[in-house]
Formats: C-alpha cells, sequence, structure tokens
C-alpha cells in the first residue's frame, strides 16, 4: 500500500514583517512565499521568530526600508530551507504538481 504524502503548508510574510502559514502550497495576494513544510515543522522550526505574538522575520519592523526588508526576507529563506524537512516554496510547488 503507498505511503500517503503529508500536507504540505506555505510559510510567508507579509511588507510589515508578520509571518504567518497557510494549507497547500501557495500564499495570498501581496505576500512573498519563504518555504513549505509540514504545519508541525514549520511551527517548530520558526519558533525562535515569535515575538509579542506572533511569528515574525527577524529585522523588520514597520520603518524598516524595503530593500532592508527584502534582504532580511532572502536571509530568513535562506536559512529555513537548509533545516530538516523544510523546503523551498518552488520544491513545494515541484511536489505539487507531481504529486
Amino acid at each position: 500500500m503507498a505511503r500517503q504524502r503529508a500536507t504540505l503548508w506555505t510559510a510567508y510574510a507579509s511588507v510589515g514583517g508578520g509571518v504567518r502559514f497557510c494549507k497547500g502550497v501557495g500564499f495570498p495576494d501581496g505576500m512573498l512565499p519563504i518555504c513549505c513544510g509540514e504545519r508541525e515543522v514549520l511551527e517548530a522550526n520558526f519558533a525562535e521568530f515569535w515575538f509579542d505574538g506572533f511569528y515574525a522575520v527577524p529585522g523588520i519592523s514597520e520603518r524598516t526600508a524595503d530593500l532592508h526588508r527584502y534582504e532580511a526576507l532572502e536571509r530568513l529563506r535562506v536559512r529555513m530551507v537548509g533545516r530538516e524537512g523544510l523546503m523551498s516554496y518552488y520544491s513545494g510547488m515541484n511536489r505539487r504538481d507531481l504529486g
């Protein structure tokens, strides 16, 4: 019997630096993807980025310039994709399309 794949979730960031998760491989308009993985794996890996009741991209505030926001998001994206159980958003797209 074939093993059923776990449901992927996508971690994504808003312009203000807030991080949220949505079920599936995708993200709302106006947001940027960080990585994909199972919900529990995402929560465990993002636990260190829990600030004042929500997940956030380190180094981003409402006053952060756009270029610095992008750089902070890219640093986080690279950092997260190297962790066990997480994959890039693009790998998640490939898995979804092949599955």
